[in-house]
């Protein structure tokens, strides 16, 4: 995977895996740093949600996709 500045290429499965597992460590650690703000809550269950989608091979079905919410937070 390459990152170049704060933009991240993913040209592999292997590549997406690893940037979800790194992404949801930072949201977990978030999360402990401050329970109580529940944008860091939500960004962990989104994570979390998008591994079980398509750790076993299958793609998130479009319903699953449009769930996921966080870019919209961010851009806030």
């Amino acid at each position: 995977m390459a990152i170049i500045g704060h933009r991240f290429f993913v040209h592999s499965r292997e590549d997406f895996f690893s940037l979800l597992d790194e992404c949801l460590d930072m949201a977990v650690q978030l999360e402990r740093k401050e329970p109580t703000y529940p944008i860091w809550t939500s960004f962990r269950r989104q994570l979390e949600a998008m591994k079980e989608w398509t750790e076993a091979g299958r793609t998130p079905t479009m319903e699953e996709r449009k769930s996921i919410v966080m870019g919209r937070i961010i851009s806030r």
